[in-house]
């Protein structure tokens, strides 16, 4: 087992006669006695608790969002455009279970026809299933 110099300063513990002076004399580790192992592992580990931590904020803001909605008798608002959905359909949606891209296609089947959805994308690229028909014009619809 190879030791390094910083586990010696940071494993001794100084002869020291008052409690003032043991804090004085208190060595702290520094990024210096690491090794680059070391670092990089710490660093990891650092990562890797902002981003559970940004997970646990996203998560909240979502549960927030669903307590939050406002409701009307028969109706739920979703978001802040104004979109309303029949209560009984949305209630029988649970969030928590699904996924989200399961999620939103349940809302979206909700509020428009399947041709509507077939037609449009989400994303607003062109489909590749509807590039050899040509599009409809202003003047083909009159």
């Amino acid at each position: 087992m190879k030791l390094s110099l910083c586990y010696f300063l940071d494993n001794s513990v100084p002869n020291v006669s008052s409690q003032e002076s043991l804090e004085e004399s208190t060595v702290s580790p520094t990024s210096s006695c690491m090794t680059p192992r070391e670092e990089s592992i710490k660093s990891k580990k650092h990562h890797k608790s902002k981003r559970t931590s940004k997970n646990s904020k996203k998560h909240s803001e979502t549960k927030e969002f669903h307590d939050n909605i406002h409701t009307e008798d028969d109706e739920v608002l979703v978001g802040a455009g104004g979109t309303t959905l029949p209560r009984s359909e949305y209630e029988k949606l649970d969030f928590r279970r699904m996924k989200y891209i399961i999620a939103v296609r349940r809302l979206l089947n909700l509020k428009f026809n399947r041709e509507e959805l077939g037609m449009h994308s989400q994303t607003g690229k062109e489909s590749p299933a509807y590039r050899s028909q040509s599009k409809k014009t202003t003047e083909s619809i009159t």
